[in-house]
């Protein structure tokens, strides 16, 4: 018996006879049924600015999240988002 050249080979407790052949068939299986989906959503500066000012918690990070608005070459105040409530 020569010794193991994987560690996977080192792990496995079949011998050689035993091994299965190889599963390509099932791979190209499943290759063939699986489904194309949307490559994702597109967010347009006005949706990320957005986003920005509606995820701020806290007056500070409203205040971050408004700079970065201004960043992005928009005005905070022309967005639709709802700003922090104080706590």
């Amino acid at each position: 018996m020569r010794a193991p050249a994987t560690l996977c080979e080192a792990m496995s407790l079949t011998t050689p006879r035993s091994r299965r052949k190889s599963r390509a068939s099932t791979t190209r299986r499943a290759l063939r049924a699986s489904v194309k989906l949307p490559a994702g959503e597109r967010y347009t500066a006005l949706r990320k600015a957005e986003f920005l000012l509606n995820n701020a918690a806290t007056k500070a990070e409203y205040e971050v999240a408004r700079q970065e608005v201004k960043g992005l070459g928009l005005d905070p105040d022309a967005v639709p988002h709802v700003a922090p409530r104080p706590r």
